[in-house]
């Protein structure tokens, strides 16, 4: 996402920046920290330690002043490192101001200048950002960058952005972690790169990994995608925007595995953005080429997702989706 001015720029971060807090439902135990908005669907990276197992998460946008009182929903996609995806679950027509990534590897991003931004425990409420210097661009084994920018308890899970353009390049996370409790036992910054493909994170300047449409309106005419190739084990999301409720038809056109494969099928569903995923996987089905899937949908935002079975090979595939009536 490319801002349009210095003023545009810090009032859009302030209100991508989340405050999260976390609690037990069989004991008095909470958690609180940082997350930032990936998405214009509500999506929102943070730490993992910052959303236990079990337990159940709010949030705020743009202040922790207040306890939040909106639910956020915990994506079922997880990663062995310290990042965790949660998800506001949007309004009719509701859309959210959001961040895209810079990739690190390979880039002469090495000093710049970083803004680290979260809610410190015992602050006012008020975000608090600090200034640092990147000071790698190549992440270890835990996907950890090295800069100099401070941070506080209450942080984690909070956006580190660079300073020109305001591209997210990373949250604050745990980079050690105390064997005895599982707690943090030192702070460091997650690339944002590590878990882009996991978490289908947008890409600067309008790349994204989730397809190659520049519109994902859906009419009365149809809507292609692909060709898309997915690895074993692998899934991919595409956001669309229904222009009216009504039935939404998801048709595989072609589904080409690696030859010699005796693999015919990927997993397919079809989401609205105000359902709950266990609703949702009850409508998704295994699909082979030249099969449809049909599902009624209200107007708004909505999203397919193609999923490639871990023992199946390479797959590239195409389909459409059309709102037939």
């Amino acid at each position: 996402m490319v801002f349009g001015s210095a003023a545009a720029e810090d009032q859009s971060v302030e209100r991508s920046v989340v405050f999260i807090k976390c609690v037990s439902p069989n004991s008095d135990k909470s958690t609180q920290g940082t997350g930032v908005l990936v998405s214009p669907y509500g999506h929102v990276l943070t730490a993992k330690h910052v959303v236990p197992q079990g337990y159940k998460c709010k949030g705020v946008i743009g202040t922790g002043a207040q306890d939040p009182t909106r639910n956020l929903q915990r994506d079922p996609r997880l990663v062995p490192i310290d990042a965790a995806l949660l998800r506001f679950i949007p309004g009719p027509n509701e859309t959210f101001p959001f961040v895209s990534y810079r990739k690190l590897d390979g880039s002469e991003l090495k000093g710049n200048a970083i803004t680290v931004s979260g809610f410190p425990q015992g602050g006012t409420g008020e975000i608090v950002t600090h200034a640092g210097t990147l000071s790698s661009t190549i992440a270890n084994e835990n996907g950890i960058v090295a800069t100099d920018a401070l941070t506080s308890t209450g942080m984690s899970g909070g956006p580190v952005l660079l300073k020109s353009g305001h591209h997210l390049i990373g949250i604050i996370a745990g980079a050690d972690f105390d064997p005895s409790t599982g707690a943090p036992a030192s702070y460091g910054v997650l690339s944002a790169e590590t878990i882009a493909d996991q978490f289908k994170l947008t890409l600067a300047n309008d790349e994204t990994v989730r397809g190659n449409n520049s519109s994902n309106d859906v009419s009365g005419s149809e809507k292609e995608f692909g060709p898309i190739q997915l690895a074993p084990g692998e899934s991919r999301s595409f956001p669309l925007r229904l222009t009216k409720g009504g039935p939404v038809d998801l048709f595989v056109q072609s589904l080409q595995f690696e030859q010699g494969s005796p693999a015919n099928a990927v997993y397919v569903k079809i989401c609205s953005a105000d359902e709950s995923a266990e609703a949702c996987e009850k409508t998704a089905r295994q699909m082979e080429a030249s099969q449809a899937l049909r599902k009624r949908l209200e107007q708004g935002l909505a999203q397919a997702s193609i999923f490639n079975f871990a023992s199946n090979p390479n797959v590239t595939i195409s389909f459409r989706i059309a709102q037939p009536f």
